[in-house]
């Protein structure tokens, strides 16, 4: 089953509430149309809405653009807004959030008269960072850190999944009561923004703002 980021109703199971041999249509939207769409009824109609709120509202739009029900004045629709905004602050409200999730373009954050605009990675002389797998352990990242790596990616079939930071694994120690041949994936983070090599470094140094790593 795909991943969703909408949430609360993409679960992979029928709630009993829902009669489904009442229902005449279905629709189906996806978490950029959701999220997109909420952030519509928030700044054209000042409606505190989710994603939940934004999918109903999509799905109304296409069905009606579907059907070309969009020239007959007579017609009517109800659509339920079922969320409120309050548990989304840092969700879809954020740009930073919606890069990070792919649902902005990177792009969008570019800014011509930062002082670094034009220039990539390339200007920086990075060092390359190494990269493990699950069978990191717990002692092997400790000995990472004390050679003065500040980020470890995990990576995966050739992606990255998760890095670790010596807080996060730190805190992984304490609270999961990892030991130190556990597999130090169990503390990795996928609170990270992955862009290719040559991404402006305006829009770098933005997302460095909220995000960890970058």
């Amino acid at each position: 089953m795909p991943s969703y980021k909408v949430e609360g109703i993409g679960y992979d199971f029928i709630p009993t509430v829902l009669h489904r041999d009442l229902c005449d249509h279905w629709v189906k939207i996806q978490d950029n149309e959701s999220f997109d769409m909420a952030r519509k009824l928030l700044k054209k109609e000042a409606l505190l809405c989710g994603g939940t709120s934004g999918s109903n509202m999509a799905a109304c739009f296409k069905f009606i653009k579907e059907n070309n029900l969009q020239n007959d004045e007579s017609l009517r629709f109800v659509v339920f807004c079922s969320d409120g905004l309050r548990n989304y602050m840092t969700k879809h409200l954020s740009d930073e959030w919606l890069v990070k999730g792919g649902f902005l373009e990177p792009n969008f954050f570019f800014d011509d008269d930062h002082p670094l605009a034009h220039m990539n990675a390339e200007k920086c002389n990075l060092k390359n960072i190494p990269h493990y797998d699950d069978r990191l352990t717990v002692s092997d990242a400790l000995d990472c850190f004390k050679q003065g790596d500040s980020l470890i990616p995990l990576v995966e079939n050739g992606k990255v999944k998760g890095v670790l930071t010596e807080d996060t694994l730190l805190k992984a120690v304490v609270g999961k009561k990892l030991t130190i041949l556990a597999s130090a994936s169990k503390a990795m983070t996928k609170d990270f923004v992955l862009l290719p090599f040559d991404t402006d470094l305006s829009i770098i140094h933005r997302l460095l703002q909220k995000n960890p790593a970058v």
